[in-house]
């Protein structure tokens, strides 16, 4: 028997290496929304306008050890990683076997989905983490120790502080409590109904932060949701939206890994009906160690099919992000993982040896792609639409802004009419000063619930928009005087990836949020 475990270690750590090695060599720069997480973590608070304060806090961590770096913000990406290398081997291996586990890890790290997760510091991989941590507790809870159900609430509050789509996980567990057989004796014992309450009190702090804010986060998520709409659905928007979804979800596990999936949770369904029927069992072979019982069936099944299938059919009323069924990938990897192994050391599948090579090739060329699109530019190809372009540029905004910030005769504040910009201003510009957004009819963001820059009459500024063009009337009305600077445009390896008007603004005069037009 290999030792699965030793090739383990050796993995994770050349892989955790290279994450660090990458993120501090300064390839790619933040992206919008690990800047605007980046700038949550110098102003804690109990929670923010969009999402919990998890990620800010985590942020906050390793900024303080390694500094308002990029290594510093992402360092979360790595070590959730770590983290979730960890649990995916002993899940695995507590209901299959070592072998299973290993390969799961193998394919957890190389999806582009969860390649880009180890790297990036966005909500999701803290979200996913917290996910995968009930889960693996709640299987503890259920066929161990009891005990296991303080540490399952821990990790659901944990993830509601994360982002709120955790409470999706509440509904299934019940679900899957009330279906399996082991686990249904469970319903009428307190300690599930425990972890959920202690999952509530962790996130009181988010209530308690809306009570003050006038709800505006659950009007966000109804807003993001589609239940504020009026006039909501139109048979084309629906269409686009499920094929846009569905193509999505294809994209970032990949076309062999997504089909593989389908099937494996097709044979997953058909093992668990055979096995309540007393029928031999089709995922796992008769040799294997440890009899795997309908329960371990409908526990993966439980935990993937319904989140996938609630968000497609969710894309047919109103626009579903690609993200948001990420959850539904971890016990549907170790499903497609487990099924395609038994398949394989049976012998059957004429080209079952090519597709599962196909299956590890794929995912791994495009998370080079994805890390670096300069190799394929090296080889000859040409690339007209870079993945990596929202992740270039940044730093040479912020260079230009603060050439023009030191040219400036008197106090001078910097802002811009959308987040994304500010918050990279706020990382890249020298000495990482304070950026403010200007709401000129937008949606609400974070920067809107900071002190704004109401008391910074007088001052002159450095106003950063979007696109070559002239400035808006708001802005010019705002000031005694406002001339375009330039348009400056960020370039890479000859290839333009983003565009930028710089205007210097002189003698601020204060100006109103167009509260009529702010939605959330």
């Amino acid at each position: 028997m290999k030792n699965y475990r030793f090739s383990l270690i050796l993995f994770v750590s050349f892989i955790t290496l290279f994450r660090i090695w990458f993120i501090a060599n300064g390839s790619l720069n933040l992206s919008e929304d690990e800047a605007h997480y980046w700038e949550w973590s110098r102003n804690l608070d109990l929670s923010y306008y969009s999402k919990g304060p998890m990620v800010a806090y985590i942020i906050f961590i390793f900024t303080s050890i390694f500094g308002n770096t990029e290594l510093g913000v992402r360092f979360g990406a790595i070590a959730v990683s770590l983290g979730m290398n960890l649990i995916t081997y002993l899940f695995v291996s507590d209901i299959f076997d070592e072998r299973k586990a290993f390969y799961s890890v193998i394919l957890m790290n190389i999806i582009p989905l969860f390649a880009a997760g180890a790297i990036l510091f966005t909500i999701d991989p803290p979200y996913f983490f917290f996910w995968c941590l009930a889960i693996f507790f709640t299987y503890k809870a259920i066929n161990y120790d009891k005990r296991w159900w303080y540490a399952v609430g821990i990790a659901i509050g944990m993830g509601l502080l994360t982002k709120y789509t955790m409470a999706m996980f509440i509904p299934l567990l019940f679900a899957f409590l009330l279906l399996s057989r082991a686990g249904s004796h469970w319903v009428a014992r307190k300690e599930p109904y425990l972890a959920v309450v202690i999952g509530l009190v962790f996130f009181t702090p988010v209530i308690l932060w809306n009570i003050q804010h006038d709800w505006v986060s659950f009007r966000h998520v109804a807003g993001q949701a589609g239940l504020a709409d009026e006039d909501i659905w139109s048979l084309t928007n629906s269409i686009k939206n499920f094929i846009e979804f569905l193509g999505i979800q294809i994209g970032i596990i990949t076309p062999v890994i997504f089909t593989g999936m389908v099937y494996a949770g097709y044979k997953s369904v058909k093992g668990f009906i055979r096995e309540r029927r007393g029928l031999p069992d089709f995922c796992i072979s008769g040799s294997h160690p440890k009899k795997i019982s309908g329960d371990d069936y409908l526990f993966l099944i439980i935990f993937s099919i319904p989140v996938l299938l609630f968000f497609i059919l969710y894309s047919i009323y109103s626009k579903v992000q690609g993200n948001w069924a990420v959850t539904a990938y971890f016990t549907g990897l170790i499903m497609t993982v487990a099924v395609f192994d038994e398949i394989y050391k049976r012998g059957k599948g004429k080209f079952l040896k090519t597709g599962i090579i196909l299956a590890f090739i794929i995912p791994i060329l495009a998370t080079i792609i994805g890390h670096s699109a300069d190799l394929l530019r090296s080889s000859g190809l040409t690339i007209r639409h870079d993945p990596t372009a929202r992740l270039k540029g940044w730093d040479e905004l912020g260079n230009e802004i603060g050439k023009i910030n030191n040219s400036m005769n008197k106090n001078t504040f910097i802002f811009s009419n959308r987040y994304q910009i500010a918050s990279e201003l706020a990382f890249y510009v020298r000495g990482q000063p304070k950026v403010y957004c200007a709401n000129l009819g937008r949606r609400l963001n974070q920067y809107d619930f900071w002190q704004g820059f109401d008391r910074l009459t007088g001052w002159d500024a450095i106003y950063a928009k979007y696109g070559d063009g002239i400035n808006d009337p708001e802005i010019d009305n705002a000031f005694s005087s406002c001339e375009k600077v330039k348009t400056f445009i960020a370039y890479d390896d000859g290839y333009k990836q983003k565009v930028f008007s710089i205007f210097r603004c002189y003698d601020f005069k204060g100006m109103e949020m167009k509260r009529d037009k702010v939605t959330y």
